[in-house]
């Protein structure tokens, strides 16, 4: 089993129970979401709370996958109405 290793910019992880490579890509930390998304981390324990953002307790701190952030992102995103300017 591959050690597990966190950088502060997130990080690969070798999942040992899928006998491969994680899909999940980069692992952040709430504070580094938090970070990313420009809200404090009580607002990203809100919503891991509320099962709004998925993460992952790794025996240590709380993770949040690359792939489980671009969900919440793409699922939150609002989309502007089209406006046909030709008419």
């Amino acid at each position: 089993m591959k050690r597990k290793s966190f950088s502060r910019k997130g990080a690969d992880l070798d999942d040992p129970n899928a006998g491969g490579p994680c899909t999940h890509g980069a692992f952040y930390t709430i504070a580094e979401v938090a970070e990313i998304l420009n809200v404090c981390d009580r607002t990203v324990r809100r919503w891991i709370d509320r099962e709004k953002l998925v993460a992952h307790d790794l025996e240590g701190p709380i993770r949040i996958a690359e792939s489980d952030l671009a969900a919440f992102i793409a699922h939150h995103r609002r989309v502007q109405p089209h406006v046909n300017f030709s008419q």
